[in-house]
């Protein structure tokens, strides 16, 4: 994530909690005490989102493993940031479900013209689904993401199940997604046999840009030699090596 794309990050985050303050007042002065609540909930809910732009200039994964292979999780704070967003923002669209439900009492300025049911509702139950669904997957795998390497191959999460083949069907690993839209990290994309991509969307939240992570998986697809690296602990070394050669490059 580039200088211009954090500021823009944190600018964005900003101006959205300031919306949240102004939600807040104007539902106070109309009387709608539980939007009140819901705003300010919301509004010391998005600076988590800061910790996560400042985070990525110095990510680091956690690493574990096993006879089997490496595990790598996202860098622990960004875990835990995106989680408690996920969670709170999930607990924040059941309350505005509550709110809006049975009492209708959900102040909404830029909706008040609207039913509810045809606004607030749907967006709140979309949230909520959403938002839980993402927390209780990571609550399970015990983080937002993982990376697992061992001597045959490699699996990862994709948006929808899982990405998983062995080190003799790729055919190239690099940085270019397919539909060519800017991230705020490029992605990890393998090429396989097939002519299928096995993309990890953030590579970015492992270690800075996602580069040491990319290079590592490089290496031992193009190095088949040295996988058992995978199952010693060596390739923690290697991997915090990596990191640490391209943190001192810029």
């Amino acid at each position: 994530m580039n200088k211009v794309l954090r500021r823009t990050g944190i600018a964005v985050t900003l101006v959205v909690v300031a919306m949240c303050w102004g939600w807040a007042y104007f539902a106070a002065r109309e009387g709608y005490w539980a939007t009140v609540a819901i705003a300010l909930v919301a509004s010391v809910t998005w600076p988590v989102s800061i910790r996560v732009v400042l985070a990525s200039t110095s990510t680091s994964p956690r690493v574990e493993f096993t006879p089997e292979g490496t595990v790598l999780k996202p860098d622990a704070r960004i875990d835990t940031a995106v989680r408690r967003m996920t969670g709170t923002g999930a607990a924040l669209c059941w309350a505005a479900l509550v709110v809006s439900v049975p009492y209708g009492n959900l102040y909404i300025p830029i909706f008040s013209t609207f039913p509810e049911s045809f606004v607030i509702i749907p967006l709140a139950c979309l949230g909520a689904a959403v938002g839980l669904t993402w927390w209780w997957w990571g609550y399970r795998r015990r983080g937002i993401s993982y990376v697992q390497l061992t001597p045959e191959g490699f699996r990862f999460p994709a948006l929808v199940g899982t990405h998983h083949g062995r080190w003799d069907d790729v055919v190239g690993i690099g940085t270019e997604a397919r539909d060519g839209h800017t991230r705020f990290w490029p992605p990890m994309v393998l090429t396989m046999r097939d002519e299928s991509r096995c993309v990890l969307e953030s590579p970015g939240i492992y270690t800075p840009e996602g580069t040491a992570l990319i290079e590592l998986v490089r290496h031992y697809w193009q190095h088949p030699q040295e996988r058992v690296e995978l199952t010693t602990g060596r390739a923690v070394d290697r991997l915090h090596a990596l990191r640490q050669f391209y943190l001192d490059s810029d």
